[in-house]
């Protein structure tokens, strides 16, 4: 299995530089062939993009919702996570709060995570106990947040048609389809509320900004963290919200990892540090070994794998991300829980987890973005329409090309 998802990997070195340069050269020839292209689009009603932003919406849920239905249908779910997660949510509407019996001698699920958001779903889930009802309700979220990207790009460029293809280019992200098609995952939700609190926040609705932010950090405790480092960066826009943002966020996550988990696990040892034991025990020692030893990370074996995973991340957003470091640093806490793992398997970007990840990557790709057009735009008329053709352009080549990136992973 390794030597496959080696091979898998030294395919995908090949295929992203490739995705990229055709993205280039696309685009340069349809602003050639298309060169009354902005003018057309700036014509077109919001009303009517709205329209198609939800049409959108519409047909991913229905695809998506179709798959992961058929996925359990089939059996072909797994009992990590979608087996405890059902577990857990029917034993808590039965009254006993998330006990699970699946990975003993753990029997909650809060030896593993701290997600009460469940408390809300699991409000659904009592009206219909049945899997497939949690995998129909991820997968309505996941598409909403298509109109978060809508709202959140028109406020940001101040272009509707952009605003649409970036709400595309959500639809088409790898990430988006391995968060949907593997299992169900409260982790995933956090992304969502990430997008709509900080539009809110753009549109100084702070109190409904920071439920929204709340509800992210409710999601698992290294949203809560990527909330706090939100916060920090808010704050530099509005002081007062961004330190109550910030703050919350890590006072939740510091109770969840510092407290709920620990006195939750066996023998007070989070199960998780296993997960991270060539490196160390325990948090303290995996920190000490990777300053003494950063090269550990960079072996040929697992050093290809990353390398791939920050192109995996990057390449859907024309590694524009890169051109607003401080808000992508926002999601460095859930970058690195993965990064410093040698499981190839998610240095792939298979699994739900890089999910996480999108809303701080996206967002800096729109300020990327900005920052682009505002600097060249006298030089390169439209840059920022060419741009976010590009990037849907490139969402559709990863979708429909090399197996390890798009929706034909068979799990």
């Amino acid at each position: 299995m390794d030597a496959f998802l080696l091979n898998s990997i030294k395919l995908n070195l090949i295929f992203y530089p490739l995705v990229f340069a055709i993205g280039i050269v696309l685009v340069f020839f349809l602003k050639i062939a298309l060169p009354e292209l902005s003018r057309w689009v700036r014509s077109i009603k919001r009303k009517n993009l709205l329209l198609i932003v939800f049409m959108a919406m519409v047909i991913y849920t229905v695809i998506f919702g179709f798959l992961s239905i058929y996925r359990y249908d089939v059996f072909a779910v797994n009992i990590y996570d979608l087996g405890n997660m059902e577990q857990a949510l029917w034993n808590t509407v039965h009254g006993d709060f998330m006990r699970m019996t699946t990975h003993y001698p753990a029997e909650t699920r809060l030896a593993f995570h701290v997600e009460p958001i469940m408390l809300l779903v699991s409000a659904f889930y009592f009206l219909w106990q049945d899997p497939r009802l949690l995998l129909l309700l991820q997968t309505i979220l996941l598409a909403s947040g298509a109109l978060a990207v809508f709202l959140l790009t028109e406020r940001i460029l101040k272009f509707e048609f952009i605003a649409l293809l970036m709400a595309i280019a959500y639809l088409l992200n790898p990430a988006l389809h391995q968060a949907n098609l593997f299992d169900f995952h409260p982790l995933v939700f956090g992304t969502i509320f990430i997008l709509y609190a900080f539009y809110f926040f753009l549109k100084e609705k702070y109190p409904l900004s920071l439920v929204l932010f709340l509800l992210a950090a409710f999601c698992r405790e290294e949203i809560a963290l990527m909330v706090f480092l939100f916060g920090l960066y808010l704050f530099f826009r509005q002081k007062k919200w961004g330190a109550i943002i910030g703050l919350c966020g890590l006072a939740w996550g510091l109770i969840s990892l510092l407290i709920i988990i620990p006195n939750a696990s066996p023998g007070g040892v989070p199960i998780q540090y296993a997960l991270y034991e060539r490196l160390g025990n325990n948090p303290t020692e995996v920190i000490t070994t990777l300053i003494s030893n950063p090269f550990i990370l960079l072996d040929y074996y697992s050093g290809l794998g990353r390398l791939n995973y920050v192109i995996f991340l990057l390449l859907p957003f024309a590694f524009l991300s890169l051109l607003s470091p401080w808000l992508l640093l926002t999601g460095i806490f859930s970058f690195g829980i993965i990064f410093i793992r040698d499981d190839l398997r998610l240095l792939m970007g298979i699994y739900h987890y890089h999910f996480a990840l999108v809303g701080s990557l996206l967002l800096s790709a729109l300020y990327g973005i900005k920052k682009l057009d505002d600097k060249f735009s006298h030089r390169f008329k439209d840059l920022a329409l060419y741009t976010a053709i590009m990037i849907v352009l490139i969402n559709m080549m990863l979708l429909f090309g090399h197996q390890t990136t798009s929706i034909k992973i068979d799990y």
